[in-house]
């Protein structure tokens, strides 16, 4: 009897769940099992979003429809008559957003190998022009790696070219670099932060190029790099002394050197201040950015801006006896065009403020050029210049 119940008790729980199970109600789903939510769980965790676009640096590639020279050909002006044509087509993100805009340039096969430059966007539906540069003699361009673009052509007035027998002789030596401004809402000239062993980026990644395949390993040197920027442009000793401040180590990115002259008027240490080209701790060239002599500042013009002509230049300087020494500028490629005496306008010993206007011839006269301005208090007897001051600036031609 006991077996029996048993029986009959297990059948009715049966019937029991059964019922339950009958009585849902129409349409209503039933609760997953914990084993089923589990699985559920992880299938919606495998899910991958979708990445919103981002700005990248850099050259990169260009939509099929876009990449082909002959794409541009209605899009450009072309004067088939001297043999232009549409050159290469460079993409990259210009306009400081994902969208993408394409370099093209137009080559000339006449005798002057001049180059025009078109910066497109929406190049893939209606494109529009946003940039250009016309007549650019010998002339060459590249995006860098900040998304700026780099030009260089030829400066026919330069002292590297005024000389040229012919057209053969002449030789690019003229780096521009524009950036996307947002609030001038268009590409805009820029200034290179760098005073040597290079003055342009053009001419820096270049330079980058040549140190990469063994040519000129010093610039790879932060101390070395030091002393050559003041036996170049300030002609001090080729022994010149070197003391590291900070970093300079092979993998820093930024170092400070003081560099003694041997001269006798010059006994206090230049402090020169580098970075590697781009932020590279891998094989980055050194770049200097900044020099100045204790006591010696110009605060007027603020590195990397522009100025006119004639240069309004104010700062500081140990200059003694009413003369706060000589102030220089030079051009793109250290030539100087200009320079002044500058008075000072205190008479409060160990500084000494000054301002001065200084007038300056460029050879470039069709917009602007990166160069340099420079005090120094003297000259030594070796003819190198004592107690300098520099600051980097984009100089107007007119």
């Amino acid at each position: 009897m006991k077996h029996l119940f048993s029986h009959f008790s297990v059948i009715g729980l049966l019937a029991l769940l059964a019922l339950m199970s009958a009585c849902s109600l129409p349409g209503q789903s039933q609760a997953p099992t914990s084993s089923q939510a589990g699985s559920q769980s992880a299938a919606s965790s495998t899910l991958t979003p979708t990445p919103s676009p981002v700005v990248r640096l850099g050259v990169l590639p260009c939509p099929d429809t876009a990449k082909a020279p002959t794409y541009w050909n209605t899009y450009v002006h072309l004067n088939t008559a001297v043999g232009d044509h549409v050159g290469k087509v460079s993409c990259a993100n210009l306009q400081g957003n994902p969208s993408l805009q394409a370099l093209v340039t137009v080559d000339c096969s006449c005798s002057g190998g001049f180059m025009d430059l078109h910066l497109f966007t929406d190049i893939t539906g209606t494109p529009k022009e946003i940039f250009s540069l016309q007549h650019l003699e010998k002339g060459d361009t590249a995006i860098s790696n900040y998304n700026t673009i780099m030009t260089a052509e030829v400066d026919e007035k330069s002292s590297a070219n005024k000389n040229a027998q012919n057209n053969a002789s002449l030789t690019p030596d003229l780096y521009r670099e524009f950036k996307w401004s947002e609030n001038a809402g268009a590409l805009v000239q820029v200034a290179f932060p760098g005073l040597f062993p290079d003055v342009t980026r053009f001419q820096a990644e270049l330079d980058q190029q040549q140190v990469n395949q063994g040519h000129q390993p010093w610039k790879l040197d932060a101390q070395m790099t030091a002393q050559a920027f003041a036996t170049g442009l300030l002609k001090w000793s080729p022994n010149a002394q070197t003391k590291l401040v900070s970093g300079g180590g092979t993998h820093d990115a930024e170092a400070v050197v003081e560099v003694r002259n041997s001269g006798a008027l010059n006994q206090d240490p230049l402090t020169v201040t580098m970075d590697r080209l781009e932020g590279n701790t891998n094989g980055g060239i050194w770049i200097v950015a900044a020099a100045q002599s204790q006591g010696e500042q110009i605060n007027t013009p603020s590195a990397s801006t522009s100025v006119q002509n004639p240069a309004n230049v104010a700062g500081n300087s140990i200059g003694s006896n009413g003369m706060a020494g000589t102030v220089r500028v030079l051009d793109h490629l250290y030539t100087n065009i200009g320079e002044k005496q500058a008075i000072a306008t205190s008479t409060t010993p160990g500084s000494n403020p000054f301002s001065v206007s200084v007038p300056y011839t460029s050879s470039y006269a069709s917009g602007q050029e990166e160069g340099i301005i420079l005090i120094y208090v003297a000259v030594n007897f070796d003819g190198s210049l004592v107690h300098p001051a520099f600051v980097k600036v984009l100089l107007g031609g007119k």
